[in-house]
């Protein structure tokens, strides 16, 4: 059962020295697809989604898949109201 090889120890390498062209390598990337996520609208719209789909439940499933797109953006229209009276008469329907 003890087929893992034993722990062995050894020394960290070294942190890179702290000067400006270092810091634009670690933190540049992030910075980058941050600014790109928060443009394209998807850091604000991908939860808001999740959250409306989760209080959907399975009715969005039935929806054609050409017609998606169109119901997406008719449910981000809505007031958070009128989107929660909507997946409430949905829960209801059979």
């Amino acid at each position: 059962m003890n087929d893992l090889p034993a722990w062995r120890q050894g020394d960290l390498p070294h942190a890179p020295a702290y000067n400006p062209v270092n810091l634009v390598r670690v933190i540049g990337p992030g910075a980058i697809l941050l600014g790109l996520s928060l443009g394209a609208g998807d850091w604000l719209l991908g939860p808001a989604i999740g959250t409306w789909l989760s209080q959907a439940g399975t009715w969005f499933t039935y929806v054609p898949e050409g017609e998606r797109d169109a119901t997406l953006r008719m449910l981000q229209d809505l007031t958070p109201d009128a989107r929660s009276q909507l997946f409430e008469l949905a829960r209801r329907l059979p």
